[in-house]
This record gives C-alpha cells, sequence and structure tokens, in this order.
C-alpha cells in the first residue's frame, strides 16, 4: 500500500520531468524544426508517386523521315522538317509515321489532310480518311489533301494514342505546319 502512496505522491509533481518547468523552444530551434518538417513533406511528396505501381508505361515513339533518307524520332518541342512528298504508290503523295508503344493497339486521327496505307510489295495505296488503327511498328501515311482534288492544308493537328486492354494508356499530339510550297515540318506537343 505504501508502493501506491508513493507513486501518487510523484505524479503529482508538478516539476522535474512530467514537464512543468520546461523552457520554450528558442526562434533559431523551432525555424530549424519548421524547416527540417517542410524537407521531409516535400520529399515524401516527391518519392510517394514513385512507389506506386502503374502498371507500366506505354510510351509513345514517332518516327519520321528527315535530311533525305534519315529516321527521326520525335522529341518534344522539337519542330523537325519532313522530307519532301515521298512516292506512296499513288496520285496522292505522303509522308510516313512509323508509330510504336507498349499497347495492343494504336489510334491515330487527324484533323486535316487524310490518312492512308501503302504496301510496298505490291504498291497498293489505301484511304484510311481522318482516322486509322494500327499495330505498334506498323506505318501510317499522312498527306496534306483530304483528296487528289483539294487544296493542301497549312496546317493540322495529328493525336495518337495508345491502348492496352481497351484503355487508353498514352496519348501525343503532332502539329504538322506548312513551312513552304510543298514543304512540311512536325512537331510532337505532348506525350500525356
Amino acid at each position: 500500500m505504501n508502493d501506491i502512496i508513493d507513486v501518487v505522491v510523484l505524479n503529482e509533481n508538478p516539476g522535474g520531468a512530467d514537464g512543468g518547468d520546461k523552457k520554450p523552444l528558442s526562434r533559431r530551434t523551432r525555424l530549424i524544426i519548421g524547416i527540417a518538417a517542410a524537407v521531409v513533406l516535400a520529399a515524401a511528396g516527391v518519392i510517394a508517386p514513385m512507389l506506386v505501381y502503374t502498371g507500366g508505361s506505354a510510351a509513345l515513339t514517332v518516327t519520321v523521315f528527315s535530311g533525305g533518307a534519315a529516321e527521326v524520332m520525335l522529341k518534344p518541342g522539337v519542330e523537325t522538317a519532313l522530307n519532301a512528298f515521298l512516292a506512296s504508290g499513288g496520285d496522292v503523295p505522303g509522308y510516313p509515321l512509323r508509330i510504336d508503344a507498349s499497347a495492343d493497339t494504336i489510334s491515330v486521327s487527324a484533323d486535316g489532310g487524310s490518312l492512308f496505307t501503302w504496301s510496298a510489295p505490291d504498291n497498293v495505296k489505301t484511304d484510311r480518311g481522318s482516322s486509322w488503327d494500327l499495330n505498334p511498328g506498323e506505318t501510317v501515311f499522312w498527306s496534306p489533301y483530304a483528296n487528289p482534288d483539294a487544296d493542301p492544308v497549312p496546317q493540322c493537328t495529328v493525336t495518337v494514342t495508345a491502348r492496352r486492354g481497351g484503355t487508353d494508356t498514352a496519348q501525343a499530339r503532332l502539329i504538322v505546319r506548312q513551312t513552304g510550297g510543298t514543304a512540311y515540318s512536325i512537331t510532337l506537343l505532348a506525350n500525356e
């Protein structure tokens, strides 16, 4: 019974280890604690998203021809001159866009001009209109002409969407613009 009384008496003591005689933290100490807390929160905000598994990347790559037969993989924000009209087995010229991604299918749509495919062995050109679905690594041609009798479009947006399991996994927008006569350039705007 004396032990219980001693405990009660010790717990009633306002000074010492239970905080009765604490000094307030200095301004410098509070500043250091505040900065450390901000650094920890910022680090957690940067690192936490990296720890979440998203099922893998479906990064899109678009390859064009520029400067003769040189293949150029487009990079965001870099305007790339397209070769002069390439023969495409028909009366409508076109620029090849080889598109690859870690996806099941790739959808390509253009808000100007037209899309077509061309098989080199038998030189057969197939009009695809303003949109077409293809397999990763395949090539689709973009033409500045909606049809052989139309005037060429001065600019258009080509949207490329990668899909895996029926879900959109990546998207890129390309701006194709006329730089003079029959010359065009292409710019990858965004990988979303």
